[in-house]
This record gives structure tokens, C-alpha cells and sequence, in this order.
């Protein structure tokens, strides 16, 4: 099998990349894709054009915290820069992302796990499924998948040669990234916990205050922002309107009756009639509002559950967080091809999860705490999620490349190969320091 692997190596690669050029070709300067299923791509576009035309962050002249502001910033820049083709621009640098985030993928699993490992890892990111998907897609989750794939890199780089420079730079990727995806914020309670266990020297631990400044540096001002504009230090004005999807459409995919039944609770559809420039969006008012009246009304909900219903809410919702079993889509909804395709795609996800899960065995063995805070970030994200909307999507860009590199590791278990190579980088003499 390990010939194989060998021979087969160079061929799965140069495929890899040919379909991620098939993906940015194909749809050329289109805003969707001809295989996309749908998304937040016009809300996004709206809000860039919103702001290249002087209308600041906006919707209708009605100031917005909906999104963070990284995406539509990058877009607005493809914009100015590129015109009319601005699709196309962003969608070939959102390729260039997903290569980065495979190359970061690597590098990490090579210090995790030894070289072999490494090739495996590069491959699965490139080949993983949702990865690959969302490339294509005007969307954040591209963006999202590279700032983690950087992050794991630099922490298994801190974990071996633990210096104030990979703390900064942790904590910058933390901050960039949550401009992104508010979510990624997660990553600096994971960045403080891995440096901590990385400097057993008390006054080397001083460097830990580096990873929340760096990340405040550049995540501060969209706090200012909203405190100036909203008069409350919000992150994001998204988090009620979620949590009701998330109860009345525990998987967000089109739901025969969903809408209709936000519409009676609250007397209007979010985020479809909040993110335009239409009289809709007038009628909506204050964000802050929005977002208050979404969460009573969710809490309402969740009260009326029983115990039980509560429990299979929460099962359903993880069940399809971490099996994609929302892709999994009901017979005769689309077509037998891309049935199938979804059908595969799911088996060879579960495929690589169950790799991840023999490669976070094998690190335990060797680096068994910083196995615990990988561990407790997986346990993290899910829990943090679990009141609001849970699925493949969702679960991209915050966990697709930390399964890419555990399951590099698990594939070098089974050649016996993998953690046998992972101290060819000492630790610096921390004793020195």
C-alpha cells in the first residue's frame, strides 16, 4: 500500500490542482457557480458595491453589523481593482488560498507526524471534499479554511521552537481571521492554551500577552466601530437572527415553511430582508433590535421543548455537523448524478474523519497535551455552536483543515511511519531562555 501511495502521490497531486483550475475556470466571472446550491453571495457583493460607491458599511443607509467586515473589504478591493471582473479576481485568489491552506496543512502535519504524513495531509486537504467546493464560491469559507490551515502551521511551529514571533503572528491570524469570520475568534483561547503548555518557563509565558494584543490590534477597530455606531461593543448583530433559524431550520437548508414561520414570529425574513437596499430593509429598523427580538423569540421556543425534544435537537444538529448528513439530500430533490456525487463526497469525508481520529490517537501518544487542546478545540467549536445553526458549511472552515492534518497522521500510522519521524525538530533549550 505504501507503493502505492508512492507511485500514486505525483498523478493525485497534479489532479488536485487541475480541478481546482477547472473550478475557477468554469464559472468564469459569474457571482455563482453553475453547481452552487445557494448562499450569502449577493448579500456580499450588495455590501461590497455599498461600500466602493461611498456608501459606507450599509444596507439601504442603514448602518450594519450583520457581517464581519473582512469579506466584503476583500471584495470592495477586487472591485476597485478589477471592475467588472471582480469575480473572477477574487474567485483566483480565493484558489490561491486553497492551495496555501494545503501547503499549511502540510507543513503542520510534518512537524506533527514526520514527512510521510505530510504528503498525505497535502493531498487530503487538497482532495477534501467541502474544501474544494467552497473554493469556487463567493463566499468566506475559502478565506476562512486558509487563516485556520495558518493557524495550526504556526502553532505546531510554536510548539517546537516556542519564540515571541510565532505568538505574534498567532495572534495576528487570529485577528485577521475573525475579521473574516467572527468565529474564528475561538482560535485565541486555542492560541493561549497551546503557547502556555509550549513555555513551561514562567517568564518565557510572558509572551502569551503578545497573542491577544496582536489579535486586538487588528480586531479593535471593528469593535470601536460599533460601539461608535450602535453604541454597544458588539462583535456581530448575526447571533439572534441565528439562533432562530437554527430552531425553526435546525440544518438551514430550504425548508418548505421556514420562512413563512420567521415571518409570523417576527414579521419579517432574516437575513433575506435585511441584506438589501430595498424599502424591506427600512421597514426592518435597528439592527440591535433585530437581533434582541430574535433572540426572545428563540429563547420562547426553546423554553416550550421538552427535555427530550431537546436533546434530539441537539443530537440532529450535531449529528449533522460533524457527518455532513445534511448533504445527504432527500430522493428526488436533485438529480441521480449529483446525488451520487454527494453520496461520495460524504463516505470519502467520513473516510478522512475517521483518519483524523486514528492521527489525534497517535499524537496523544506523543504530545498528549497538545492532543488535549486539539481535542478541546473540536469540543469548543461544538458547543459554542450548538444554539445556532449546524452544518457542513458552518463546519468548513473551522474544522476541514485540522481533520486534513490529523488525518495525514492517521494515514502514516498505518505505514508505522508517522510519529517515529516527528522529533527531527528539537525544542530550543527552554532552560536558556
Amino acid at each position: 500500500m505504501k507503493e502505492a501511495f508512492t507511485k500514486s502521490y505525483k498523478p493525485l497531486l497534479v489532479l488536485a490542482v487541475l480541478v481546482r483550475i477547472a473550478i475557477l475556470v468554469i464559472p468564469g466571472n459569474s457571482v455563482r457557480t453553475p453547481w452552487s446550491g445557494g448562499g450569502d453571495m449577493n448579500a456580499y457583493v450588495l455590501l461590497a458595491h455599498n461600500l466602493v460607491s461611498g456608501d459606507g458599511y450599509t444596507y439601504a443607509h442603514q448602518p450594519s453589523a450583520f457581517r464581519t467586515p473582512g469579506y466584503p473589504l476583500f471584495l470592495a478591493t477586487t472591485i476597485e481593482l478589477f471592475g467588472d471582473h471582480f469575480a473572477i479576481a477574487a474567485r483566483s485568489l480565493q484558489v490561491l488560498a486553497g492551495f496555501l491552506a494545503a501547503y499549511f496543512c502540510m507543513k503542520a502535519s510534518r512537524i506533527f507526524f514526520g514527512q510521510e504524513s505530510a504528503k498525505a495531509a497535502l493531498l487530503a486537504a487538497l482532495w477534501f471534499p467541502t474544501l474544494v467546493y467552497f473554493s469556487g464560491e463567493i463566499l468566506t469559507e475559502a478565506l476562512t479554511s486558509f487563516f485556520l490551515a495558518l493557524f495550526l502551521w504556526l502553532l505546531a511551529e510554536d510548539t517546537v521552537r516556542p519564540d515571541w514571533k510565532t505568538a505574534a503572528a498567532m495572534g495576528l491570524v487570529v485577528g485577521f481571521g475573525s475579521l473574516v469570520r467572527a468565529n474564528l475568534a475561538i482560535l485565541g483561547l486555542v492560541a493561549l492554551m497551546a503557547a502556555w503548555i509550549s513555555r513551561p518557563v514562567a517568564k518565557m509565558r510572558l509572551q502569551l500577552a503578545i497573542i491577544p494584543i496582536c489579535a486586538g490590534l487588528v480586531f479593535g477597530p471593528w469593535i470601536v466601530r460599533n460601539w461608535l455606531v450602535f453604541g454597544s461593543p458588539l462583535i456581530s448583530t448575526e447571533r439572534g437572527a441565528a439562533a432562530l433559524v437554527s430552531v425553526v431550520n435546525p440544518e438551514a437548508r430550504p425548508m418548505p415553511g421556514w420562512d413563512k414561520q420567521m415571518r409570523q414570529m417576527i414579521g419579517y425574513v432574516v437575513p433575506n430582508q435585511l441584506e438589501t437596499n430595498g424599502p424591506e430593509r427600512l421597514a426592518i429598523g435597528s439592527e440591535i433590535e433585530m437581533n434582541q427580538q430574535c433572540w426572545r423569540k428563540a429563547r420562547e421556543l426553546l423554553s416550550k421543548m421538552s427535555w427530550d425534544d431537546l436533546a434530539r435537537w441537539t443530537l440532529v444538529k450535531w449529528e449533522t455537523y460533524w457527518l455532513s448528513t445534511d448533504q445527504l439530500i432527500q430522493p428526488g430533490r436533485i438529480s441521480k448524478l449529483n446525488r451520487a456525487l454527494h453520496l461520495g463526497a460524504v463516505v470519502f469525508y467520513w473516510a478522512l474523519l475517521a483518519l483524523a481520529g486514528c492521527g489525534w490517537w497517535e499524537l496523544r501518544k506523543t504530545r498528549a497535551p497538545i492532543a488535549a487542546v486539539l481535542l478541546g478545540y473540536a469540543v469548543l467549536v461544538t458547543l459554542l455552536h450548538t444554539p445556532f445553526v449546524m452544518n457542513s458549511r458552518i463546519r468548513t472552515p473551522l474544522v476541514d483543515p485540522l481533520i486534513a492534518v490529523l488525518a495525514g497522521g492517521g494515514f502514516g500510522m498505518l505505514f508505522n511511519t508517522g510519529t517515529r519521524q516527528m522529533n527531527r525538530i528539537e525544542p530550543l533549550p527552554l532552560d536558556v531562555r
